[in-house]
């Protein structure tokens, strides 16, 4: 199970805004960004596989210079070769 709380942890990696910042700071260059919302994560092995990693993201952009967000679901499914984690398919849904 160590392995899979990299898949976890790599999730959290991704280029986002602090969990606690305020929608104005996030960049006016940003094209778009994600946070994982705190306690959301669910994470299943698939042997031989991988790992499904469920949960809820903040989902901002910005649409005609106006900064739009909202709070989504997400499914990750995640392969471990070779000795490291890759995404192998990335949904957000409920849009």
């Amino acid at each position: 199970m160590k392995e899979l709380a990299l898949c976890g942890v790599a999730h959290g990696a991704q280029p986002t805004p602090a969990a606690s910042a305020p929608a104005q700071a996030i960049p006016a260059d940003a094209a778009e960004l994600r946070e994982l919302v705190d306690g959301s994560l669910e994470v299943y092995p698939i042997k031989g596989y991988g790992a499904i990693e469920i949960g809820a993201h903040r989902f901002c952009h910005t649409e005609d210079g106006k900064l739009d967000c909202g709070t989504f679901r997400l499914l990750q499914i995640w392969r471990f070769k070779d000795g490291a984690w890759k995404v192998s398919r990335d949904v957000s849904f409920g849009h």
